[in-house]
């Protein structure tokens, strides 16, 4: 391993502008002041390394001094978030696989059952036909066992789903009023709903009637007077509260999610409460009026009211009557549900994507999971009803002269009622508080999982453009779920100048301008595996920068995909440079957990940072011990999966707290497995892991291996998802993967299209000077030429009133230039800002051409 010749670094930074003087630890930059010979005040004195202030931080181009995209990020409300406001698109991937699974085995228990009830299990009733029967009366009877195990599970199902109410109602009622959602008060509801719709009245009876007792009549409850009341008033609660919640919820949860701003209001209850109560009203007289028992489900009524009296050749006026009309109101209040379904999506597209992420992915997730449900749930409902012989019902009907209709399955309920339960948990577990982490996450907050986690990493995914000014560092703006452009445009701005460093290219390299105060402390390269590290200090932040594949032997670190152990590389030994430290390191508690011991990393990779490891840890531990700072690693391709390596063996081997650690990767491939994935994640928290989304090589190794960080998904058509999951994308058509997609040029571009259409001239990145071919451009020439994106941003979203601003400040801008020979050294650097930032403008164009 060898590093550059110190001789060659001043020349290098010569070319790239940057000042080598000695006596400070950063350098310096030429600002407005010194490009006009005017002798102006410096402005933002708090300024460091981090563009905190842009070419048009005063708002000269936008007159935007506080734009909302700069404001949302750290607005948030203050309350208590819930989980589905913070949910990861991996836990969604997760809740999503285990409601697949119980849907499928409530599905398949329904289907296998049906088909016994019409084979195995049939008895036939054959009628008089001379009396005007034109066919038989077909009923089931199963056996003894499956009736033991359908009556019993009634049992555990309840207790169950009474256990589920209990413990998300006392949770939710342990929080502050004001933390509290209303979302969270309709999930007690319907929960209680549940419990009445699954208690096990019918059953105890039939156990106890049909199991236990059944040659004696006088200890059966079905012939006692006071069971028939108690089965009545049953039916109607267990009916009555499933339709009202379930309606309730489904419409309510629909309106809300176009709410953005305001609260609901009395006017949100009062139209859905008066519907519902009436729907309920009607259900509830017939059963008493004309001993009609209406399904719990919309339109299944109907059906049944066909199905039984089809079989008993008996038509009665006042079922016919009620099915159908519960039919039409039925009919008209799903259309409408419907349209308030279209109505929210067409508000949800026309809002701010990113501003409300936790809206847009909430709705997906409610939307996708409601309707998979309740598609299976009536459809399978449905086939009970009509598929099940339905000789019960006909008897019922027929002895009691037409005085008792029942148009329900009251039996073999057990397959739909396991996607129910599993529905009932789902919309319990996505609006717990977000501090539900975990079992124990249920009964009492918890916080995240890691050394040092703390409750505000539970915080949604947020974004803006600038990094916030700070007047203490940056350590405290490091927040674990806040993508931040800027940020990430110049981490990628050296992961594009670390391919030039040590090559020709960088002689004749000249930044247009250098808004940043660093040096490069180091530079660091082996030549055994051709890895090439630099190392910027900067006077708020450290920067390490991986160079990604250009030569053979990075091919082969990058081919070599066979395993190696964590345990053998991380933590890196420094030796006699810091024996105490390799001891401390040895002894974390994490190096001795079970994940960790079957941690395994790319062996490619692991021999490539091996090789630059302890120089590299030398050097930041010598940094800091200056000045401690927070480290930031970037990487492009190869160069992300080092970056991303090294991170952990900061955290690992230096003790650097998970706010110091900032990981930003470009196109970067998989570098661990599982174990590995869920130590970094743990520990590693600040992670954005950007891709293009046709990019191969971010897709690879695919078998036994893991992404970390989070996901930031940038398209061709200039979109961008941050930690996108399946029901984001479905949105987004995607492209054929290419390797062409890999190059660096397609990230700048990939980014400055989103930036352009989302920001229009508010923010413009401050991309270094980096050649991009016509090719390259093509493929994002679209992206940057439409008015709207698939989310549907403007490409200049600001309104006509800051306009109609900017016109006048400019103007008296020209006013006070124009008042004598005393040039105000304010006015002066504001205009040699604006100069700047169109002069900027200008060479993006050019280059796009």
């Amino acid at each position: 391993m060898s590093a550059e010749d110190p001789s060659n670094v001043p020349d290098a930074k010569r070319n790239l502008g940057i000042d080598t003087n000695d006596e400070t630890s950063s350098g310096r930059y030429r600002d407005a002041s010194e490009v006009t010979g005017v002798s102006v005040a410096k402005i933002n004195s708090d300024e460091k390394f981090s563009t905190h202030s842009s070419n048009d931080e005063d708002g000269l181009l936008s007159l935007t001094l506080t734009t909302n995209a700069e404001n949302f990020s750290f607005a948030l409300p203050l309350r208590q978030f819930t989980k589905l406001e913070v949910v990861t698109a991996r836990e969604i991937e997760t809740i999503l696989r285990w409601h697949h699974l119980f849907v499928g085995m409530g599905v398949l228990f329904t289907l296998i059952l049906v088909i016994l009830t019409n084979t195995a299990f049939l008895e036939i009733f054959y009628t008089p036909k001379d009396q005007g029967w034109t066919h038989d009366i077909r009923f089931y009877r199963p056996p003894l066992g499956l009736v033991w195990f359908l009556q019993v599970m009634a049992l555990p199902m309840f207790l169950y789903v009474l256990a589920l109410c209990l413990i998300f109602s006392t949770r939710i009622f342990t929080l502050k009023p004001q933390s509290r959602t209303k979302e969270q008060y309709w999930v007690v509801f319907l929960l209680m709903a549940m419990v009445l719709y699954l208690n096990p009245i019918f059953a105890l009876a039939k156990i106890n009637d049909v199991l236990v007792h059944p040659n004696e009549p006088w200890k059966m409850w079905s012939t006692h007077d006071w069971f028939q009341w108690l089965q009545t008033v049953s039916k109607v609660l267990r009916t009555s509260g499933f339709t009202a919640t379930t309606i309730f919820y489904v419409w309510a949860s629909m309106h809300s999610y176009r709410i953005l701003e305001s609260n609901i209001n009395f006017m949100f209850y009062l139209p859905k409460v008066l519907i519902v109560a009436i729907y309920v009203a009607a259900k509830t007289t017939v059963v008493f009026t004309y001993k009609i028992y209406a399904s719990e489900l919309m339109f299944a009524s109907f059906f049944g009211m066909i199905s039984v009296y089809k079989a008993a050749q008996k038509w009665h006026t006042p079922g016919v009557i009620v099915a159908s009309l519960l039919f039409v109101f039925e009919l008209g209040l799903g259309i409408y549900i419907f349209i308030e379904y279209l109505r929210t999506k067409r508000k949800l597209k026309n809002a701010d994507y990113l501003k409300y992420r936790s809206k847009q992915i909430g709705f997906r997730f409610f939307v996708y999971h409601n309707m998979t449900f309740y598609a299976v749930f009536i459809s399978m409902y449905l086939i009970l009803l009509l598929g099940l012989p339905n000789g019960s019902n006909v008897f019922a009907l027929l002895l009691r002269n037409l005085e008792s209709s029942f148009f329900e399955v009251h039996d073999m309920l057990f397959g739909i009622q396991i996607p129910l339960l599993a529905y009932c948990t789902v919309e319990a577990y996505v609006n717990l508080p977000s501090d539900a982490l975990g079992f124990k996450g249920w009964f009492a907050p918890q916080l995240p999982r890691g050394q040092g986690a703390e409750k505000s990493e539970l915080e949604p995914i947020t974004y803006r453009k600038r990094e916030p000014p700070s007047l203490h560092g940056v350590v405290s703006d490091l927040r674990v779920n806040c993508f931040v452009m800027q940020t990430h445009v110049t981490l990628f701005n050296f992961a594009w100048l670390v391919y030039y460093w040590d090559t020709p290219k960088v002689e004749n390299f000249k930044l247009t301008q250098d808004v940043f105060r660093f040096t490069i402390a180091e530079y660091i390269k082996d030549e055994n595996t051709d890895t090439h590290v630099l190392v910027v200090d900067g006077e708020d932040r450290i920067v390490i920068v991986f160079k990604g594949t250009t030569s053979t032997k990075n091919l082969k670190t990058d081919v070599n995909m066979f395993y190696a152990n964590a345990r053998a590389l991380l933590p890196t030994k420094l030796g006699e440079t810091d024996p105490q430290g390799d001891e401390q390191a040895c002894d974390n508690p994490l190096l001795k957990t079970r994940n960790w011991r079957r941690a395994k990393v790319h062996k490619g990779f692991a021999v490539a940072y091996g090789a630059v490891a302890s120089r590299l840890l030398s050097i930041v531990k010598k940094l800091q011990d200056q000045k401690r700072r927070p480290v930031f690693l970037t990487g492009h391709s190869l160069g992300g999966a080092l970056a991303t390596l090294c991170s952990l063996d900061l955290f690992l081997r230096l003790g650097m707290t998970r706010k110091e650690i900032f990981v930003s990767t470009f196109g970067a491939p998989r570098v661990g497995n599982w174990h590995f994935w869920n130590i970094y994640d743990e520990n590693v928290p600040i992670h954005w892991r950007i891709v293009v989304g046709p990019d191969v090589v971010a897709k690879l190794p695919k078998v036994g291996y893991a992404h970390v960080g989070k996901k930031v998904l940038l398209t061709v058509d200039g979109d961008l998802f941050i930690d996108p999951n399946s029901l984001e994308l479905n949105m987004w058509s995607g492209d054929v993967a290419s390797i062409l997609y890999h190059r660096k040029a397609s990230y700048l571009l990939a980014m400055r299209a989103w930036c352009e259409r989302h920001h229009g001239d508010e923010y413009l990145p401050e991309f270094w000077p980096f050649p991009v071919s016509k090719d390259d451009t093509k493929r994002f020439q679209h992206a940057m030429v439409r008015s709207t994106t698939k989310s549907g941003f403007l490409a200049s979203p600001r309104p006509v009133v800051n306009k109609r601003a900017r016109i006048m400040l400019l103007d008296a801008m020209v006013n006070a230039l124009d008042e004598g020979g005393h040039f105000e050294p304010r006015i002066v650097a504001r205009w040699c800002k604006l100069a700047e930032g169109l002069i900027e403008r200008a060479a993006a164009a050019e280059e796009l051409l």
